[in-house]
């Protein structure tokens, strides 16, 4: 087992392989929004629920690293890239044009006491663009395979209009791609039951499930429990648990989810 394997079990309950990780890179990639205004008001409630990582921009990982101290504390990820994907329909934020940059190398990740990396990887959205993203998961999964550090790609869809069994179809084909790169592990949307499952199938890494969309708490759980059946290793929630009207009863009940119900 080499340094990226094993701080890629940092990421995991020991019992059960499983992972509870929240997403908290919002801000830095769409605007602040609810629960991020005052993040590490948002992510003491959030700990509550013994989340086993937190995603974190650099900055904000800077400026909250006594979260990440002591036994029982979560593992940090680090989010290695800027991207204004997650804006392009926003009308609050309009784009007229869609870019990507490496915000972070694997040193910087480790000085900061990370134990991860993630990157986005857009799929099919033009050729050029498709050769950016890839590229740029190339450079950072050797960047971190230089340091023994564990590179958690994100695939999307390069097109979210596009039918469903489309998005599988783009989503499996850049999984597979982006293991053969060498990613650690695969942060997915979820489309649909069925796609899901042989999305898992496709790959030997982890794949963790993104939450999407802000939804009630009921529509949350019963996802998530869904998401756990059909095979994933685990969920990394972002805006469903930092703008809950409660965060830590949201965190809670995830962690049950997926290390005592599945």
């Amino acid at each position: 087992m080499n340094g990226s394997q094993i701080r890629l079990t940092h990421l995991m309950d020991v019992k059960d392989g499983n992972s509870y990780i929240v997403a908290a890179d919002h801000a830095f990639l769409m605007g602040p929004s609810r629960g991020t205004y005052n993040l590490a008001e948002t992510l003491d409630q959030v700990l509550l629920g013994t989340p086993d990582a937190i995603l974190l921009s650099k900055g904000r990982a800077k400026l909250m690293s006594h979260i990440f101290q002591g036994p029982g504390s979560p593992a940090l990820i680090i989010r290695a890239d800027w991207f204004s994907g997650p804006r392009l329909f926003s009308p609050h934020l309009p784009l007229s044009r869609i870019d990507k940059f490496l915000a972070c190398s694997a040193e910087e990740a480790l000085s900061l006491g990370a134990e991860a990396m993630m990157v986005y990887c857009l799929a099919s959205f033009s050729s050029e663009f498709d050769s950016l993203c890839y590229a740029q998961a190339a450079a950072a999964i050797r960047n971190c395979e230089a340091f023994g550090l564990p590179l958690i790609a994100e695939p999307l869809p390069g097109n979210p209009f596009m039918e469903d069994e489309d998005k599988n179809r783009v989503l499996i084909d850049s999984a597979r791609m982006l293991e053969d790169l060498g990613a650690a592990a695969l942060k997915v949307p979820y489309v649909n039951e069925d796609g899901l499952r042989r999305l898992v199938k496709a790959v030997k890494i982890p794949v963790w499930v993104l939450g999407g969309d802000l939804e009630s708490e009921e529509a949350v759980y019963q996802k998530a429990s869904l998401q756990m059946a059909a095979g994933a290793r685990g969920i990394v929630y972002g805006r469903n648990v930092i703008e809950a009207a409660k965060p830590a009863n949201v965190s809670r009940n995830l962690y049950k989810i997926v290390h005592e119900e599945c």
